[in-house]
């Protein structure tokens, strides 16, 4: 309860869950590692329905009007009715799938392996496809998705039609050694910056126009969580439990 700040109930879930819950209505959707996608309502912590898929599921569900879209590691990116769980349609990526997000009827999502995909909404339909991997979600700023690649690139690219705006490479090793790879969070869009953190302890903010950077601070501890904006600041939470506001 926000007034009291005691809990109205709790819920265990069913498996270990790496996938944040969405609202959608009067329910919360998540998926587990069980491969199942969850609805519970959110009034009295009774489940709703489940979905199953074929892998375990890392991403967060996307939502929009009466539709979930959640990706899952057997490659499908799944549309369902947040009512019944009923699928509407699958979308098959060449790879595991990211957390998609969800603007003017278009859904985007980007596969592990290398490909971001623009999908009709309503269909299942690809709009068109792009090569950038990403395990993390893109996010929306006006026409432009910015995205982290696994190939230690952020990327703008034109929600339209796929062409790229820019490209900012990144540190992907320390110390040029291949057995210690850099991992890069993110991004988050806030106060004008594309937002960035990574396991070095680097929280760095890009220009979203051209991907220069405009500040970097070093936090001194692994980054491995996206960073959120709250009330004007940048929270990043490091490995070291760690919570840093930042201006």
């Amino acid at each position: 309860d926000i007034a009291t700040h005691e809990a109205r109930w709790r819920y265990e879930t069913p498996t270990e869950n790496y996938s944040a819950p969405s609202v959608a209505g009067e329910l919360l959707i998540w998926g587990g590692l069980d491969g199942r996608i969850h609805a519970l309502n959110a009034a009295d912590a009774q489940p709703a329905w489940t979905f199953p898929t074929s892998d375990i599921i890392f991403s967060a569900p996307a939502i929009a009007g009466e539709m979930a879209y959640v990706g899952s590691n057997d490659k499908y990116l799944y549309a369902l009715d947040t009512a019944t769980g009923r699928m509407q349609w699958q979308f098959r990526a060449d790879s595991g799938v990211s957390s998609p997000v969800i603007a003017d009827g278009v859904v985007y999502v980007a596969s592990h392996s290398g490909i971001l995909t623009a999908i009709d909404a309503r269909s299942g339909t690809r709009i068109w496809s792009k090569t950038f991997g990403s395990r993390q979600g893109p996010v929306i700023g006006g026409d432009l998705l910015y995205v982290v690649g696994t190939n230690s690139k952020v990327a703008a690219i034109n929600k339209i039609d796929g062409k790229v705006a820019w490209v900012r490479e990144l540190p992907e090793f320390r110390d040029n050694n291949v057995e210690n790879r850099i991992v890069w969070t993110g991004p988050l869009l806030a106060s004008n910056r594309v937002v960035i953190a990574s396991s070095e302890g680097d929280v760095i903010a890009l220009s979203p126009q051209n991907g220069e950077t405009l500040a970097d601070i070093k936090l001194g501890q692994p980054v491995y969580i996206e960073p959120i904006a709250a009330n004007g600041k940048i929270f990043v939470l490091t490995d070291q439990a760690q919570l840093v506001a930042i201006k």
